[in-house]
């Protein structure tokens, strides 16, 4: 029987892995992986020996991809299959990470816990439900699906007319039993926000994404530019990293113009593909994510050797 460490790592990407750059890294080191499709995520649930020294649950997408929300659910089943017989040691982002990653829901439910401000927000299930939780808010308003990795999701509407012709127009509309976000759009100072991304649940490095607002359509992203968020910003970010259980991933904060306050809005997967030069970055990120991915993989042999 092959030794657990000297497996391969495997990987659940649902993307053609030329689309990474982190897995093309990690391919041009030489390191044994596996690529899995969520789709193909079957398992025994009788299973006790898994065929992957470590397990890597990387939930990015190229842009403008969409990824199939059953089989996103049945790899997160198949990551919490492999928790309940092994150490958090040989997974990346597990189960629960995995789960708030990609639930717009369970995202604002944690800052709520952890006292985190966040833009005001209503939940809806069904279409008739939208018009009346929207005029609960003020306009302008970001409509969001539930699912973080849906990239044409957010849609901006500056006024309840502009909601009522788009959904007359069946332009808009709420799958039944699905939930879907209804935000106010914050009035961010300097029109940008901030994403910062994690490795090992700590802020490796920090970027402003400058949009330009459509009505009725995603908020286009335009520029990116290198920025280092404030020690207190750091400390509220990696208490989100620890209460979630997130390894790798990014977090997204605004400013508003006029306040000054600081409004947490999302959490995301890492940003494997971004289509916009970072300027002033003085990293290079995909070098940083596949040397934590290495040293995990290491840690393993480690604590094989050792046992």
């Amino acid at each position: 029987m092959q030794l657990y460490y000297r497996k391969p790592i495997g990987i659940i990407y649902q993307h053609n892995p030329q689309l990474n750059p982190v897995l093309k890294e990690l391919f041009r080191r030489g390191i044994d992986i596996d690529i899995l499709d969520p789709s193909d995520c079957a398992f025994d649930p009788a299973l006790t020996e898994l065929s992957y020294s470590l397990l890597f649950n990387d939930l990015s997408l190229p842009p403008y991809f969409k990824r199939k929300n059953s089989a996103l659910n049945q790899a997160i089943e198949y990551v919490r299959h492999v928790e309940s017989l092994n150490p958090s040691a040989r997974i990346i982002n597990g189960s629960r990470a995995s789960e708030i990653l990609c639930n717009r829901t369970r995202q604002l439910s944690l800052f709520a816990r952890l006292k985190i401000p966040f833009p005001r927000t209503r939940i809806v299930s069904s279409s008739d439900q939208l018009l009346a939780a929207a005029n609960e808010l003020k306009f302008p308003i970001l409509l969001k699906s539930n699912q973080v990795d849906d990239p044409v999701s957010a849609l901006v509407f500056e006024n309840v007319s502009d909601l009522i012709v788009a959904l007359v127009n069946n332009k808009v509309a709420v799958a039944s039993g699905k939930a879907t976000v209804i935000q106010e759009l914050v009035p961010a100072k300097g029109n940008y926000t901030i994403r910062a991304e994690i490795v090992n649940g700590k802020v490796l490095y920090a970027f402003r994404i400058y949009h330009v607002l459509r009505p009725g359509r995603v908020p286009l992203e335009v520029k990116a530019e290198s920025v280092t968020p404030s020690p207190e910003i750091i400390r509220v970010i990696e208490n989100i990293t620890r209460a979630s259980l997130i390894d790798i991933g990014s977090i997204e904060y605004v400013m508003h113009k006029e306040s000054n306050a600081i409004l947490f809005t999302e959490l995301r997967p890492h940003t494997s593909v971004f289509n916009i030069t970072i300027e002033g970055l003085q990293i290079n990120p995909i070098e940083q994510l596949a040397n934590y991915i290495e040293r995990r993989h290491q840690k393993v042999r480690e604590i094989a050797l050792a046992i």
